[in-house]
């Protein structure tokens, strides 16, 4: 008896006017409980790829998309729609005085290449934590090739991985992988990518588990830490680049003025002698 967490399209109709509706087009993740019930909770993809995904300017700029839409692999609109809500699952262990309730979200694809998502995900209304860990998902297979019938991988597969280990750091929540083609592994709340797990038939180590099936288990450990990341975001970024601007690009400029400058001032003495 398990949880189990899918992904898969999901549709929805919406209502334009009296007499017309279209059909809404989501990536979502969907939890099903021990029972084989599907939550009433379901989260859908807010950062879509461009061109992956969907094409650029349908709504805003028709003719360019028109144009674009000549350059895809295909002859019909293809796009998602963006969903909108920062979802929470949770999942229940023990029954009475002993049921502890886990709390997790879903990055899809390459969210997790996305530090405020994350973020969001993690922070509750009042700045609390509010997650156990974050879940990615995604299929990867996009980034290797046949050869002789064989799949080979290439070096996207390894830093799709390197990039959950920056929201790992930053929110201080492991985050559980299950990657198609990709890296399926744990990383915990201090970044570590971790080599061998409790049961399983994937390789050891983590980052040799590409373009092979397999399944592993194990245990998660929850980090209750509440990170200046996620309360306040992404701050640190923010002074990096006014540092950068006050201590290279200033006085790089002011010294390029400076020798303009002197420059015209040259020539000027030049032409007057």
């Amino acid at each position: 008896m398990a949880f189990v967490l899918v992904g898969g399209y999901r549709a929805q109709l919406r209502q334009r006017g009296v007499s017309t509706a279209s059909l809404a087009r989501y990536n979502s993740a969907f939890l099903y409980g021990p029972d084989g019930e599907q939550s009433d909770k379901q989260y859908s993809k807010i950062h879509l790829v461009p061109f992956g995904e969907f094409v650029p300017f349908r709504k805003s700029l028709p003719p360019l998309y028109n144009l674009l839409m000549m350059f895809t692999p295909y002859d019909y609109d293809y796009s998602l729609d963006a969903g909108t809500e920062y979802t929470v699952f949770e999942m229940s262990s023990g029954e009475g005085e002993n049921e502890r309730i886990y709390r997790f979200s879903v990055m899809i694809c390459y969210e997790d290449a996305v530090p405020e998502i994350a973020r969001r995900f993690a922070r509750g209304e009042q700045g609390q934590k509010r997650l156990d860990w974050l879940v990615n998902i995604s299929n990867d297979g996009w980034f290797v090739q046949l050869k002789d019938e064989k799949i080979v991988p290439s070096t996207e597969l390894a830093q799709h991985a390197a990039i959950c280990v920056f929201r790992a750091v930053e929110n201080r929540l492991a985050v559980v992988r299950s990657v198609n083609t990709g890296v399926s592994c744990l990383i915990d709340s201090l970044g570590r990518v971790k080599d061998g797990y409790q049961a399983g038939n994937l390789p050891g180590e983590a980052m040799a588990r590409t373009a092979c099936a397999g399944w592993f288990i194990d245990r998660v450990a929850i980090d209750k830490r509440t990170t200046f990341f996620s309360r306040y975001g992404q701050w640190l970024d923010f002074f990096c680049a006014f540092c950068l601007f006050l201590l290279i690009i200033v006085p790089t400029s002011a010294r390029f003025i400076r020798n303009t400058k002197y420059a015209v001032s040259l020539r000027r003495h030049k032409k007057e002698n």
